[in-house]
C-alpha cells in the first residue's frame, strides 16, 4: 500500500514538473518569431493614427456621429 501510495504522489510530481516546463517553453517566442520593435512601434502608431482619424471624420460631419 506504501508503494502505491509512494507511485501516486511521484506521478504527481513528475507530471507538475513537466506541465510547468512545456508551459515555459509555449510562453517563449521562438527566434525569429518576434516583431522586431521597430515594426511594433510602426504598426501601433498606424493603429493609432487610423483610429484618430476615423474619431476625427465623425466629429467633423456636424455632429451626427452614428
Amino acid at each position: 500500500m506504501d508503494w502505491l501510495l509512494l507511485t501516486i504522489l511521484a506521478g504527481a510530481a513528475l507530471g507538475l514538473l513537466l506541465w510547468g516546463i512545456l508551459r515555459d517553453r509555449r510562453a517563449a517566442p521562438l527566434p525569429g518569431d518576434e516583431l522586431r520593435p521597430h515594426e511594433n512601434q510602426r504598426a501601433q502608431y498606424d493603429a493609432d493614427v487610423a483610429r484618430m482619424r476615423a474619431a476625427q471624420r465623425y466629429t467633423d460631419g456636424g455632429g451626427a456621429g452614428i
